[in-house]
C-alpha cells in the first residue's frame, strides 16, 4: 500500500484548524455583507489575499451559515450590512440561509450601517435589527433608471446599427433610441412589480405588519431613527460597541466573533477523518460574467466567462470518473452567441454522462439562459432575472465621427459585401438582408433548443421567447425553470441524483481552479463613475467590446434596482 505524501500538508492543516477552533471557541458568526461580493473567488494573487482586501465570496457566506447550523459552539450570527453588490436574487438566497440558521434555535442579528431597500430586505431575515442612532432608514421604494446615449452619439456622428430577433429584445435601445419603448417599459414594470411584492411581503411577515401599512411607511420614508423604532421596523438604536454588549446579554457569555469566511475554511478542513474516507465527489462550476470570445486576458477578478477555459473545465469533469454529479452556477447576462453555443454543447455532453443541475444567481438571461438549457434541472430564485430568448447583431458605424475629426478611409475589396462588418459603411441593402438572415437562423435554433430542453411545443416556446426578460417567479409559472431555490438546494438535488440524502456528505470540488500568482494583474483603466454606478459602467464597456462580435445573446437591458 502506497502512502501519498501530498496528503501530509492537509493533515497538518486539519489538525491546526481543529485545535484553533477549539482554542478560540468562537460563539458568534460574523457576516460581512459589504462591497463587492463575487460568486467565486479565483485568481487572487498572494498580495491581494494577505495584504489588500480582496472581494468577499458570496458562496462562503452561504456555506459558513450551513456549517454554523451544526456547530453547537456557535450561538448566534451577526450580519453587518453595508452597501454591497448583491442583486435581489442573491439577497433572497442569503435570507433563506439565515432562516435555516435560525430554524435550529439560534439567534440572528442585523446591524445596518447602510439602510437602503436591499440592505433592509436582507436584515428582515434576522430576529432583531439594530440601527445606529444617527442613521435614517432609507426604505424609500424601488427605482430603476436607464441611460440613453443616442443624443450624445448623434452629436459625435456615431451611428449604432443593430438588428434583433424578438419583440422585446431591446439591448441596443440605449444607443439607438432616446426614450423607452413600450415593450421595454412593459418588461421592466413587470419585473419591478414582482420584486416590490417580494420586498413588501418580507417586511410584513418579519415585522408583523400588514402589507398596506408597509407600503404606507415606504411612502413616508426616509424615516429618522426614532420613527423607524416607533413603527417597529427596527428593534434597537445601538452603536457597534453596544451591539456586542447586547449580544453578550442574549447568549449569556462573552462575545467571541469569527469572520464567516474564516470559519467556513477552518470548519471544512478540521475533519481529519474525511481525508481517509471514500466520500462521493461532486463538482461546482461557476459561470459568472459576460460570455466573451477568447482573448489573452484571463483575469478572474473581472468575472468573465472565457469559452476555451470553460470548455476545458467541462470536458475534464465529463471525462473524470471520480466526479459523480455537477452543479453549474450561472450568473451571466449573456454575451457572444457563438461562445454560448459552444459551451452549451459541451455542457450538454456532460449532462448525458452524469447529473447536471443548474443554479441561477442574480441573472441568467439570454446567453446565460442558453447555458442553463443543458441542465437536467434548473433552479432560480423568485427575483432572478432570466429568459431573454432572443438574438441581437450589428455594428457601430463610425464614418461620421471619422469625417468630423478629419479622418478618412478608402477601401479596396473583393466580394460585393466584404465590408459587411466595416465601421465605415452603412448596414443597408444586401448587407442588412444578410445579417437579418443570420440572426433569424440563430434565433430559430435558440427557440428550438429551448423548446426541446423544456419539453414544449415550438409554438408555445415562441410565445414565451421574443427576447422577453422574466423574473424567476414568472419563469417557473411559464415552465422555463423547474424549481425555485438557491445553490444549497441545487447541491441537495445533485446529491439525491447519485443516491445520497441531503444531509450526507459529499466532497465538493470548485471550478474554475484558483490561479496561484504572487502579483495581481495591473491594467490601465479610465476613471469610472462612483461605486454605485460601476456595474453599469462595466456593462457599457462590455457592450462596446461585444459589439465587435457578429451575433449576441445578451439580455435586453441592464437591470439595476435599488
Amino acid at each position: 500500500m502506497k502512502f501519498n505524501l501530498g496528503i501530509l500538508p492537509r493533515i497538518f492543516y486539519s489538525l491546526w484548524a481543529k485545535s484553533y477552533l477549539g482554542w478560540r471557541r468562537p460563539n458568534v458568526l460574523e457576516l460581512d455583507i459589504s462591497g463587492e461580493l463575487v460568486e467565486h473567488k479565483a485568481g487572487l494573487s498572494l498580495l491581494q489575499k494577505y495584504i489588500g482586501k480582496p472581494p468577499a465570496g458570496f458562496s462562503d457566506l452561504l456555506f459558513a451559515l450551513k456549517e454554523a447550523e451544526k456547530d453547537s459552539k456557535i450561538k448566534a450570527c451577526l450580519a453587518r450590512i453595508r452597501y454591497n453588490s448583491l442583486g435581489w436574487a442573491r439577497a433572497m438566497e442569503l435570507r433563506d440561509a439565515i432562516h435555516r440558521f435560525r430554524a435550529g434555535g439560534k439567534k440572528a442579528f442585523a446591524f445596518l450601517e447602510e439602510s437602503g431597500n436591499l440592505e433592509y430586505f436582507i436584515a428582515t431575515a434576522c430576529d432583531e435589527i439594530f440601527l445606529p442612532p444617527s442613521l435614517s432608514l432609507n426604505l424609500i421604494g424601488l427605482l430603476s433608471e436607464v441611460i440613453y446615449f443616442k443624443g450624445i452619439l448623434d452629436k459625435l456622428e456615431i451611428k449604432p446599427e443593430f438588428l434583433s430577433m424578438g419583440k422585446y429584445k431591446s439591448a441596443a435601445e440605449p444607443f439607438i433610441r432616446d426614450s423607452m419603448s413600450e415593450e421595454h417599459r412593459e418588461s421592466l414594470n413587470a419585473i419591478m412589480d414582482d420584486i416590490f411584492q417580494e420586498l413588501i411581503q418580507a417586511i410584513a411577515q418579519s415585522r408583523n405588519l400588514s402589507e398596506q401599512r408597509v407600503e404606507e411607511l415606504i411612502d413616508q420614508a426616509p424615516l429618522i431613527p426614532e420613527e423607524a423604532l416607533k413603527e417597529k421596523l427596527i428593534d434597537k438604536l445601538l452603536y457597534q460597541d453596544q451591539v456586542d454588549d447586547y449580544l453578550e446579554s442574549v447568549i449569556g457569555e462573552p462575545v467571541n466573533k469569527i469572520n464567516a469566511e474564516h470559519f467556513y475554511r477552518l470548519s471544512r478542513n478540521r475533519r481529519l477523518g474525511s481525508l481517509f474516507q471514500r466520500i462521493p465527489r461532486m463538482a461546482l462550476i461557476y459561470a459568472t460574467g459576460v460570455i466573451e470570445e477568447d482573448d489573452d486576458d484571463y483575469s478572474e477578478m473581472d468575472e468573465k466567462i472565457h469559452p476555451e477555459q470553460m470548455l476545458k473545465t467541462l470536458r475534464f469533469i465529463r471525462e473524470n470518473p471520480k466526479i459523480k454529479a455537477v452543479v453549474l452556477r450561472i450568473d451571466s447576462p449573456g454575451g457572444s452567441a457563438i461562445s454560448s453555443d459552444l459551451i452549451w454543447r459541451e455542457a450538454k455532453l456532460l449532462s448525458q454522462s452524469k447529473p447536471l443541475i443548474v443554479s441561477m444567481g442574480d441573472t441568467a438571461a439570454s446567453g446565460g439562459y442558453y447555458l442553463a438549457m443543458a441542465g437536467e434541472k434548473i433552479l432560480a430564485q423568485s427575483a432572478t432575472i432570466t429568459g431573454s430568448i432572443g438574438v441581437l447583431a450589428g455594428k457601430i458605424n463610425l464614418r461620421g465621427l471619422y469625417h468630423k475629426i478629419g479622418l478618412k478611409k478608402e477601401q479596396v475589396k473583393r466580394g460585393e459585401d466584404a465590408d459587411l462588418y466595416s465601421d465605415y459603411t452603412d448596414l443597408s441593402g444586401s448587407r442588412k438582408d444578410k445579417m437579418n438572415k443570420e440572426i433569424k437562423h440563430f434565433y430559430q435554433k435558440f427557440v428550438e433548443k429551448a423548446a426541446q430542453a423544456r419539453r414544449m411545443q415550438l409554438e408555445e416556446m415562441e410565445q414565451k421567447a421574443q427576447g422577453r426578460v422574466w423574473t424567476g417567479k414568472r419563469a417557473k409559472e411559464l415552465g422555463l425553470i423547474d424549481e425555485l431555490g438557491g445553490l444549497r438546494k441545487a447541491i441537495d438535488i445533485a446529491k439525491q441524483a447519485i443516491g445520497l440524502e441531503p444531509e450526507q456528505r459529499a466532497y465538493l470540488e470548485i471550478y474554475p481552479r484558483p490561479q496561484r500568482k504572487l502579483f495581481p494583474s495591473f491594467r490601465f483603466r479610465l476613471p469610472t463613475l462612483p461605486f454605485s454606478e460601476e456595474k453599469q459602467t462595466r456593462w457599457l464597456l462590455n457592450f462596446r467590446k461585444l459589439a465587435r462580435q457578429r451575433i449576441l445573446l445578451i439580455m435586453p437591458f441592464l437591470i439595476k434596482i435599488r
